[in-house]
């Protein structure tokens, strides 16, 4: 995987940090990514960048600023987290291992990345102010159905429980997936 552009919070990939830019690509360091496979896809939003191996894992390097990486912290001024991977993590996005389920396609907005499975799952994670992954906003505010601004770890998203989901988009502060029936749902 080879990536340009910013590098101020390691969107790069190649263990460095740099308030500058690089014009020309640079290989992304998975070195130290341990049971890796090919890779078959990557997803990029406005400071992370993501890959998909064969094996159906998932790798993420760069901002962590709305728990981008999935490791279940956002970051915010009172606990002051270290915000940056300037080299890949892998992302658990599915936990129960009893089952063959994994990843077979991602897709990224600003700040949150969607995941669907070979079961027509899909899951999310990461920044959700515009309810870019689930219910956030005034309507729903003090609400049973509210979730968080942002989602700090891959979680399902139930609304697709009974649906044959073929593919995920996402784009700024947006989500889609197309259904088998053709038809995309926002």
């Amino acid at each position: 995987v080879w990536a340009m552009g910013a590098n101020g919070q390691g969107q790069l990939g190649n263990a460095t940090i740099t308030s500058s830019s690089s014009s020309i690509p640079v290989q992304v360091d998975f070195s130290a990514a341990t049971d890796i496979g090919h890779i078959v896809q990557v997803a990029v939003s406005s400071g992370s960048s993501y890959a998909l191996d064969d094996k159906g894992q998932v790798w993420g390097w760069g901002s962590d600023d709305y728990a981008n990486l999935g490791k279940g912290i956002a970051c915010t001024t009172a606990n002051n987290c270290i915000n940056q991977n300037p080299v890949p993590v892998r992302i658990t996005v599915i936990t129960d291992t009893a089952t063959d389920e994994k990843v077979t396609q991602l897709a990224a907005g600003r700040d949150h990345v969607l995941a669907l499975t070979n079961k027509e799952s899909v899951y999310a994670w990461g920044l959700n102010a515009s309810s870019q992954v689930g219910y956030n906003g005034q309507q729903f505010k003090d609400t049973e159905n509210a979730w968080d601004s942002t989602i700090t770890a891959p979680t399902k998203l139930p609304w697709f429980a009974d649906k044959e989901v073929k593919r995920v988009y996402a784009n700024g502060n947006s989500s889609y997936v197309l259904l088998d029936d053709g038809k995309v749902y926002p």
